[in-house]
């Protein structure tokens, strides 16, 4: 279960950073964005708005063309940020705190961190 969470979290990074399915000449590699992306552009421009559903989680973005190739795919205007349920868990506790979330029917015990947005997030 923790899994489809990171890979949630990971999938919606990749659309975000704007860099998708590339080599970089600096041999920086990146990876092309899930199928759901290319699919939410498939009858749009360059910069028309679009929505993606990635793991139950719909994002709104705007087509833009990819490195590889020039196909298009929704890029999310915002990042998703981690699933409800890791950020709450944090709520009223500091930096390094333990922390326990549920996701399904499942609990899982992990630390208390800051994200990139500084907002505090549960990580096991």
């Amino acid at each position: 279960m923790l899994t489809s969470i990171v890979r949630t979290a990971a999938l919606a990074g990749l659309i975000v950073t704007g860099t998708f399915g590339a080599v970089r000449a600096d041999g920086d590699h990146h990876h092309r964005p899930p199928q759901q992306a290319f699919d939410a552009c498939q009858s749009k421009s360059a910069g028309d708005s679009c929505q993606v559903t990635l793991h139950e989680r719909t994002l709104d973005g705007t087509c833009a063309a990819t490195p590889e190739g020039g196909a298009l795919a929704c890029r999310p205007n915002h990042p998703p940020g981690p699933p409800p349920q890791m950020t709450e868990a944090c709520s009223g506790k500091s930096d390094g705190d333990a922390c326990t979330f549920t996701h399904g029917d499942r609990s899982e015990s992990g630390v208390c961190r800051k994200g990139r947005s500084g907002t505090l997030v549960c990580l096991p």
